[in-house]
């Protein structure tokens, strides 16, 4: 699993913590321990959860102006999307033939793929939200 997919993973099981009776114990436990500490003593469950909402709102919002442009995955080598496994044999081969620019025009594809697809994505994360 790439660093992308991880995170929409993590923003997804956050966004539904959030969603889930007894936020506030979730949020003590985080935070070390049972007792009420300074960062939690007062909230209510609500105002824990709309704080949650708001921080993966954002999160989601940074991930789109990162990853929803040109360059957001192809530019960065940390979330690149590498040739899949399944067909890595045969770029291999084609770039032993000189053939390595369309394995890279490939890659590339894929993507500039991806960095259309976020805002989509995005909608979806903010639903779930």
């Amino acid at each position: 699993m790439n660093n992308t997919m991880r995170l929409f993973a993590v923003l997804m099981l956050s966004a539904t913590f959030g969603a889930q009776a007894g936020l506030k114990d979730k949020m003590k436990s985080w935070m070390g321990g049972d007792d009420e500490t300074e960062e939690t003593a007062g909230l209510s469950d609500a105002q824990m959860s709309d704080g949650l909402r708001e921080a993966l709102a954002n999160g989601v919002k940074v991930a789109i102006e990162t990853l929803g442009r040109e360059d957001g995955f192809w530019g960065d080598e940390l979330v690149r999307i590498p040739i899949p496994e399944s067909v890595a044999p045969l770029a291999k081969a084609a770039k032993r033939v000189g053939a390595k620019k369309y394995v890279e025009s490939f890659q590339q594809t894929m993507n500039r793929a991806a960095e259309q697809a976020v805002p989509a994505a995005a909608d979806v994360f903010s639903a779930a939200i």
